[in-house]
């Protein structure tokens, strides 16, 4: 059975005609007034409380690990500061992440005999914050301005991190589960803190390099705190050497750095 068209024009122009009549605004009004939370036709969403036990039935056999993974997409950090670029939680894991794998790629190339592997340690980077994706983020300056404080958060966000999880599913979790508990040595530990602080001293620039004040106390700070992983692990102070600093630059001035087709071909022999 085929349905009419509807002439949508037609449509605005005769809800415009109505609602310039003052007694069919307000008869409009009154009819919305009266309807009952369960009538479908004015009320497209209804409130609504979870059912746990439906729930759980629906969706049985169901991990929720990946779907609160992807709600860092919408969980911006520097929420206390006016960021001239925003930037979620899933952008800082991931630059986290890269900045651990130079790290370790480096101490790799140092030390061959190290037990370290950069891409172990940038798994755990890419997992350093993930509990955010339901604590989300907590200002940093906050944190670090009482140690009570920081410890009382660091537990939860430890409680957190343990039900998230234990949302994964039987097969995969002792591959994923250790990963996502932190459950590294000291050293994957100190390389994870350095990368977290590089990326956080990396953004502070860029919004420096746009004159933004907000974040000059954090850049300041941040350098603060990096001091003590760039004097004790050559690694950290590589890449901060030979990375860090071109965070000032603009899109045009990288291209500039970028070599032609020519000077690859010539690279290749």
């Amino acid at each position: 059975m085929s349905h009419p068209v509807i002439d949508k024009k037609h449509l605005e122009k005769t809800w415009e005609s109505i609602l310039e009549n003052p007694e069919a605004r307000k008869k409009v009004a009154r009819i919305l007034a009266e309807q009952d939370e369960s009538t479908d036709a004015l009320n497209c969403i209804s409130p609504k409380t979870v059912d746990s036990a439906a729930l759980k039935e629906k969706y049985e056999g169901q991990s929720v690990f990946m779907a609160f993974l992807h709600r860092q997409n919408s969980i911006s950090r520097w929420t206390k500061s006016q960021s001239i670029q925003q930037e979620s939680l899933n952008d800082h894991c991931a630059s986290v992440a890269y900045l651990g794998l130079l790290m370790g790629a480096y101490h790799q190339f140092m030390y061959p005999e190290t037990d370290l592997i950069p891409e172990r340690l940038a798994v755990f980077c890419l997992f350093h914050d993930s509990p955010e994706s339901i604590s989300e983020d907590v200002n940093g300056v906050l944190k670090s301005s009482d140690e009570k404080l920081r410890k009382l958060l660091k537990e939860t966000e430890g409680y957190i991190a343990q039900k998230i999880a234990a949302t994964i599913d039987p097969i995969l979790s002792p591959f994923i589960t250790p990963y996502f508990l932190m459950a590294c040595t000291p050293l994957e530990k100190d390389f994870v803190k350095a990368a977290d602080l590089l990326s956080a001293y990396a953004k502070a620039k860029c919004e420096l390099r746009s004159n933004n004040a907000d974040f000059a106390y954090a850049a300041g700070q941040l350098r603060e705190d990096l001091t003590e992983y760039i004097e004790k692990y050559q690694a950290v102070k590589f890449v901060y050497d030979h990375y860090i600093k071109a965070y000032e630059l603009t899109i045009d001035e990288m291209i500039t750095f970028l070599p032609t087709i020519d000077d690859l071909d010539k690279a290749k022999g």
